[in-house]
């Protein structure tokens, strides 16, 4: 699946536009590993790509999410105020459950 290319994208260094998709460069070792993931897998080298990108994406998000967690914590006033809406939270899903 290749996604549609925008209109204002440009090709940058090291890369480039071609029919919706795009091409960039990796060095040999990078290639070599992504070469055996996919002989080992049965995927293609464009669905390995997909499937590291969105891996490392998603990682990065909950290293964002758990530093900023960590620093409510570490803030008495923002960290009570986030265990007093749990409660609330709490509170409404236990009516639900009890009117179901």
């Amino acid at each position: 699946m290749t996604s549609p290319k925008l209109a204002a994208e440009q090709p940058r260094s090291g890369s480039s536009v071609t029919r919706g998709s795009v091409t960039v460069r990796i060095g040999e070792q990078s290639h070599k590993a992504l070469r055996e993931i996919a002989e080992r897998s049965g995927e293609s080298l464009q669905a390995i790509l997909t499937h590291a990108i969105e891996a490392y994406r998603r990682a990065r998000f909950l290293e964002s999410a758990n530093a900023a967690f960590e620093a409510l914590r570490k803030d008495p006033k923002g960290w009570r105020r986030e265990q007093e809406e749990r409660a609330e939270w709490d509170a409404t899903l236990r009516d639900t459950q009890e009117n179901s």
